[in-house]
C-alpha cells in the first residue's frame, strides 16, 4: 500500500469518518438500545478508519481526519419532477388518482381484516364477497397508468405488460 492517500481513498475516509459522527450524534433522538446501537457501530467504523490509515504517512492521515470534521455531508434527494411547488392537473387525472386511493384503502382494511382471520376457507369467501380482482389487459388504455406516466413517475418494472405492474 502507498505511503500517501489518493483522491478516493481520501473522500471514503471522509465519508465513513462523517458517517461515525452522524451517528454518535443523532444517538440523542433514539432509545437506550437504538443509542447503543448506533454507538456501537460508529465504534466499528472508527475502527475501520484506523485499519484504511494503517501505513499512510502520519501527517497525511491526521491531515485528512481534521478534513473531514470539517465537511458536512449533506443528502439531496432526487426530484423526478421538473415543476414549482404548486401545480396544476387535470381534473380528469385527480379524481382517477383520488379512485385509485380509495380503493388502496379499502383494500388493506381488507388485508387488515385477512391477517385476523386463521381459516384458508374463510379467507377465499371474505375475497370472493369482496374484492372483485380486475388484472389489467389492455395497459395502454389504463387511467392510472396515463397518469403515472403523466406525473412522470419512475417504472417499477422494466419489462413485461406495464412497467407500473408489480405482479409476474
Amino acid at each position: 500500500m502507498a505511503k500517501y492517500l489518493n483522491a478516493d481513498q481520501r473522500e471514503t475516509i471522509i465519508w465513513v469518518h462523517s458517517l461515525m459522527l452522524k451517528l454518535l450524534n443523532d444517538g440523542v433522538y433514539w432509545n437506550s438500545k437504538g443509542k447503543k446501537l448506533l454507538n456501537k457501530q460508529a465504534k466499528l467504523l472508527e475502527e475501520l478508519i484506523l485499519n484504511l490509515l494503517d501505513g499512510i504517512d502520519a501527517k497525511d492521515g491526521k491531515m485528512v481526519v481534521e478534513l473531514a470534521k470539517k465537511v458536512k455531508p449533506v443528502l439531496i434527494v432526487e426530484d423526478f419532477s421538473i415543476t414549482d411547488d404548486k401545480i396544476t392537473v387535470d381534473a380528469g387525472h385527480y379524481y382517477t388518482l383520488a379512485e385509485h386511493a380509495l380503493e388502496y384503502c379499502l383494500f388493506q382494511h381488507m388485508i387488515a381484516e385477512i391477517n385476523k382471520m386463521t381459516n384458508a376457507k374463510k379467507i377465499k369467501e371474505f375475497l370472493k364477497e369482496n374484492y372483485k380482482c380486475r388484472e389489467c389487459k389492455e395497459p395502454e388504455t389504463c387511467q392510472l397508468r396515463q397518469v403515472l406516466l403523466h406525473f412522470q413517475v419512475p417504472p417499477l418494472a422494466e419489462d413485461g405488460k406495464c412497467q407500473y405492474w408489480r405482479g409476474d
